[in-house]
């Protein structure tokens, strides 16, 4: 009958033309996968391997334990706090912490405290073998000049830059995100926000009412 004269590979079709395959019947998948393995392709054939050895992925790394937006004193940001990086995320409460949402293995935060409630994010320390997409949300106090901003870019303690240069603005302008990404080797490494311009007087970075969160989503692939 003509329905078993096509055959591929050694499966024949049914009676109704049909041709059922299984990875095994494919000459080009050497290993069938086992629970919880994936397939990649080598450049010649799929092969089964397992996932990385770990993985997370987090919303919110750290935040402030003030959810309020807040006007703070009239006192403008200077570049000469920066240690390289610019402060980021104010915590505004009576104790001045800032509670990390995440305790993760291979990421630190360092703070910098000026008083009981001024304390800052500084830097984030990213441990050896470790792959980093970093977020902040960012704007400046509104007691900022009304023309006033601040350019800053994701870069490491030693100033390779790891993401694009954003101009953030006064909170009527909303927040903007600054995004970088890092893959560290063989070492931890230092990242921050560098200050690459400021014009007219900016009052120290804050985050929102609507997102008062550091944002720092993390990969570890080994």
């Amino acid at each position: 009958m003509s329905y078993l004269v096509d055959v591929v590979g050694s499966v024949e079709p049914s009676r109704i033309g049909e041709i059922a395959l299984d990875l095994n019947d494919l000459s080009d998948v050497s290993t069938s996968p086992a629970t919880n393995e994936f397939l990649y392709y080598n450049g010649s054939s799929w092969i089964a391997s397992t996932g990385p050895s770990e993985f997370k992925d987090v919303a919110s790394f750290a935040q402030a334990t003030s959810i309020a937006e807040s006007i703070y004193t009239p006192l403008y940001y200077s570049t000469a706090y920066e240690a390289p990086f610019l402060l980021a995320i104010r915590a505004v409460s009576a104790s001045g912490a800032i509670v990390a949402a995440s305790n993760l293995s291979g990421l630190a935060i360092t703070l910098k405290y000026f008083g009981s409630s001024s304390a800052y994010m500084e830097r984030i320390t990213i441990s050896a073998n470790t792959n980093a997409l970093l977020a902040q949300d960012m704007c400046i106090a509104e007691n900022s000049d009304a023309i006033a901003y601040i350019d800053v870019q994701w870069q490491t303690s030693t100033g390779t830059a790891l993401g694009p240069i954003v101009r953030v603005r006064r909170t009527g302008y909303n927040r903007q995100t600054i995004y970088g990404y890092i893959s560290t080797s063989g070492s931890s490494v230092d990242v921050g926000l560098k200050t690459i311009a400021i014009s007219g007087n900016v009052a120290w970075p804050q985050s929102t009412a609507t997102k008062n969160q550091y944002n720092l989503t993390a990969k570890f692939t080994a």
